[in-house]
């Protein structure tokens, strides 16, 4: 079993939230602002503006557009099944026969995944039946 830990701040910092001002903990602040840095990629870049991180501009001008990016990469490297590329079995089944990058030219593969920032891809669209 994992402790439990539990984080209650006294210290409070001037933020936002959806557009609003806030008073944000201070920690919470921190670790919020390190996660967000983390998943996208953005460790050792401080030029991305990442303090509201529920706004519209934020989750499709940063998060939607490096899931977009990241994605693109997986589906042309790996072949990434379930694809959205792929409408019918059969067009999945012809899909699955080719070759993927990633073992037919490997280095192109890896200038690819350069590219990537970590842990972000976008999910595949739901279409209703």
């Amino acid at each position: 079993m994992f402790p439990l830990v539990i984080v209650k701040d006294e210290e409070f910092i001037q933020s936002m939230m959806n557009g609003q001002e806030y008073k944000a903990g201070k920690f919470a602040h921190s670790l919020r602002t390190q996660l967000f840095r983390e998943h996208l990629g953005l460790l050792d870049s401080l030029e991305v503006d990442i303090r509201d991180p529920v706004s519209d501009n934020f989750y499709r001008n940063i998060w939607q557009k490096t899931a977009t990016v990241n994605t693109a990469i997986y589906d042309e490297v790996f072949q990434c099944v379930p694809t959205d590329k792929c409408e019918t079995f059969a067009h999945l089944e012809q899909y699955q026969t080719q070759h993927l990058l990633s073992i037919t030219d490997p280095v192109r593969a890896r200038v690819l995944l350069k590219d990537v920032r970590v842990m972000t891809i976008s999910c595949f669209k739901i279409r209703p039946f």
